[in-house]
């Protein structure tokens, strides 16, 4: 028998005792020469597709199932969660645009407050020299 055609399972079994670690490299190259010839077949392929689906029907279906139940329940879903986290972000958003509105406004009725304090103060100005011009009742103003 040649050395190739050798099963690898009484050469693992005999290397096992005296040298583990090349019982452990003999073993990986084995099992890393079965799994490549795995992935070249088309048949194993396509059976791990049609797993891989389905078990994302089964995924879909064993959500909507938890969601079915958690609202005949009359708790929270994740879909409920979702909506209310966007209902959230949304109102964000609008108190974020009212707050900036609200600074806009501020800095204009700061700056209308500086122009009536500033008319307030050229009024006294004025009433103070009418009221010195009406004093002085022979005097022209």
């Amino acid at each position: 028998m040649s050395e190739d055609r050798k099963n690898p399972f009484f050469e693992l079994f005999g290397k096992l005792s005296s040298q583990p670690a090349e019982a452990m490299k003999t073993w990986e190259k084995w099992m890393g020469e079965r799994f490549e010839q795995l992935a070249r077949n088309e048949s194993f392929l396509g059976q791990m597709g049609k797993a891989m689906e389905n078990s994302f029907t089964f995924k879909a279906q064993l959500d909507r199932m938890t969601e079915e139940t958690l609202h005949n329940m009359r708790l929270p879903t994740l879909g409920d969660v979702q909506g209310l986290h966007g209902r959230l972000d949304e109102l964000e958003r609008m108190l974020d645009k009212l707050s900036a509105r609200l600074a806009t406004a501020d800095a204009e009725n700061a700056a209308l407050v500086a122009q009536l304090d500033d008319f307030a103060a050229r009024n006294e100005a004025l009433a103070g020299r009418l009221e010195a011009a009406l004093a002085r009742p022979g005097e022209a103003a």
